[in-house]
Formats: structure tokens, C-alpha cells, sequence
């Protein structure tokens, strides 16, 4: 997955709930862009936080697709 895509997401106005999901079946869904963070110097690791506060560490070549929720 493109790295500017989940940064499009992120930085959308207005911004919209969205749910990663890992090549791995693990659906993260990001309520807020305050949930996820970019390495410096735009590498691919993304650290997200889910509803539940429990953070995962995920690189772009991890992510299957991204979908926005519904509201």
C-alpha cells in the first residue's frame, strides 16, 4: 500500500473513520487522526491505535487495504 494514501486518509477534511487491514487479517480501525503516527523522513512504518488503545506497529508493504467506515 502506498504510503500517501493512508496519509490522505489521515489528513482528510472532514475527516472519516477508516479500518486498515493487515495482509496478516488484522483490522485496525482509526477513529481519529490522533490514532495514527508516520515515522520521520516519510518511511513506511505507521504506528496506529485502535478504539481499545492497543497500538500496532505496521509497515506500508503490511497493508492490504484501507476502507472507509460507514457513518
Amino acid at each position: 500500500m502506498d504510503l500517501d494514501r493512508i496519509k490522505e486518509r489521515v489528513n482528510a477534511v472532514p475527516f472519516r473513520a477508516f479500518t486498515i487491514e493487515t495482509t496478516g487479517g488484522t483490522q485496525i480501525e482509526i477513529i481519529s487522526p490522533d490514532y495514527v503516527m508516520f515515522a520521520p523522513e516519510d518511511r513506511d512504518l505507521i504506528v496506529a491505535f485502535d478504539r481499545a488503545s492497543r497500538m500496532f506497529l505496521v509497515t506500508t508493504d503490511q497493508v492490504a487495504s484501507i476502507s472507509l467506515d460507514t457513518p
